[in-house]
């Protein structure tokens, strides 16, 4: 939300993407015209094509991509992660980020940019969830591993790693959901 009203505060025009269309549209309700709502799984790659599809035939062209999906789960510890959290964990946090990477970039622009969001769980580990912190390590990794595809196409790619945000991922209230005062 913070991001996409940052870009649409630099006259970008803002296409919100989510699993969760309503919030999609809530964000873009605060942004205005310059912005538009997408729905999309990020663990799907036909849903990530989509979603880039989308915003190629509204605005013509992708010029900055902020892959910025993920999913933390309920998790105390080792003990606490099942096989099925596991399992979602890295449909989101590691093959979404695959998937997105993969459907933008044939189709982002010669110097645009695309920027990852791994958190700080993908550089060390952490011993709350540790299938949410190997996943995020994959994304680095990912990034990593996708640099030279992205410079032939005189595109950059790079992942930030921030510590804890104030988000409905860790348990923060979703301000675009709440009524203003």
């Amino acid at each position: 939300r913070a991001a996409a009203i940052r870009f649409a505060e630099e006259d970008a025009r803002v296409f919100c993407a989510d699993l969760n269309l309503e919030g999609a549209r809530a964000v873009v309700a605060e942004i205005g015209d310059a912005a538009g709502a997408i729905q999309v799984d990020v663990a799907s790659f036909a849903s990530n094509q989509a979603m880039v599809q989308a915003v190629i035939d509204a605005a013509g062209r992708l010029d900055v991509a902020f892959l910025n999906a993920g999913f933390y789960g309920a998790a105390d510890g080792l003990a606490t992660v099942d096989e099925d959290l596991f399992d979602r964990l890295v449909a989101i946090n590691l093959k979404g980020v695959f998937n997105g990477i993969k459907a933008v970039e044939p189709a982002i622009a010669h110097g645009g940019a695309v920027v990852v969001t791994p958190s700080a769980a993908g550089v060390i580990g952490h011993p709350g969830n540790p299938a949410y912190s190997a996943a995020k390590h994959g994304a680095v990794g990912l990034v990593k591993s996708c640099v030279d595809a992205f410079a032939a196409r005189g595109a950059r790619i790079n992942a930030i790693c921030p510590g804890g945000v104030e988000t409905p991922l860790v348990g923060a209230p979703d301000v675009a959901m709440e009524p203003s005062s």
